[in-house]
């Protein structure tokens, strides 16, 4: 058996187990502890690489699946037991409300917009009359909305202060969760960190100039629209995560991915060359979304809608 295919079987397996045991048992695991250590999975699939024994390869791929089983089942179980309004253990966490909002600037055109996710669930799948509005169920203390102008721009950057307190932290907890809403009549630039977090972004309403994320061991679920004014370049970096991204059927679109123990699906695209996969009419098309991907272990998926 080639040792790629213990990794997948290890880690499908794994996964099963701790879906089956979240769903129908009440664990309590230290999860904030835990995270600290998602890095060994590229440690466990570096030796694996490295070693020549094919016995000894096996075995580091089938520790390195159940290692990337348990974080990614650690990032994405949330949502799949609580609602976004799950209930907080206030005997662990104190849980704080928070809104926020900023203005539309007469005759502003452009913004950037920043997102430093810690974990939780964070959404975007409603436009507003303000430049940004956001709405925040937290357990870390409190979040926070920079803002910063130079020029015609506006740079929004939000993100959470302080440290998460939590005695232990249960599969069917949610630690944070916030909606947030942008104006669709702006050009946006948008910055996200996920870490560990589970982001479910609907931006089809909206003019995306460029999207770049950052994921360790996070759920992502993407919604892209057409292009606006420009060719829209989404960039993807990726540990262990699951990374979904929907384009409009009529899209013109070009993937390039750069993966290791990665499973991929592009529906509707035909490769192009090595690593390159490009939609039909990508050729005869004036403007375009270009998507670049580089992950781990990962499972990336694009589809129409």
């Amino acid at each position: 058996m080639k040792p790629s295919r213990a990794f997948w079987g290890i880690f499908l397996v794994a996964f099963g187990v701790l879906f089956l045991v979240g769903r129908n048992t009440d664990i309590n695991l230290g999860w904030s502890y835990i995270w600290r250590f998602w890095p060994m999975v590229f440690v466990l699939i570096g030796l694996a690489v490295m070693l020549k024994d094919r016995r000894v390869k096996w075995v580091f791929s089938g520790f390195a699946g159940i290692v990337a089983a348990v974080f990614l089942y650690g990032a994405v179980s949330f949502s799949w037991i609580d609602s976004i309004h799950a209930e907080f253990d206030d005997d662990a966490v104190d849980v704080q409300l928070q809104e926020f909002s900023e203005p539309l600037s007469p005759g502003l055109k452009r913004a950037s917009f920043s997102l430093d996710a810690a974990a939780g669930r964070y959404t975007i799948d409603t436009a507003s009359d303000d430049l940004f509005r956001a709405k925040v169920k937290t357990t870390i203390g409190r979040f926070v909305l920079d803002r910063e102008a130079s020029g015609d721009d506006i740079h929004l950057r939000f993100k959470p202060e302080g440290k998460v307190h939590v005695k232990s932290w249960r599969f069917n907890r949610v630690p944070n969760a916030a909606d947030i809403q942008l104006n669709p009549g702006v050009v946006w630039d948008i910055d996200l960190d996920a870490g560990a977090a589970e982001v479910d972004f609907d931006l089809s309403p909206f003019r995306i100039s460029r999207l770049n994320v950052d994921a360790g061991a996070a759920s992502l679920r993407l919604k892209l629209g057409m292009p606006a004014e420009e060719d829209l370049q989404c960039r993807i970096e990726s540990g262990a995560s699951s990374v979904r991204i929907a384009i409009p059927e009529d899209a013109a679109c070009e993937i390039t991915v750069e993966s290791g123990l990665s499973s991929k699906s592009f529906q509707g695209f035909e490769k192009a060359g090595s690593n390159r996969y490009r939609t039909e009419n990508f050729d005869a098309a004036d403007k375009k979304i270009y998507i670049r991907a580089e992950t781990g272990v990962s499972s990336i998926r694009v589809r129409k809608y």
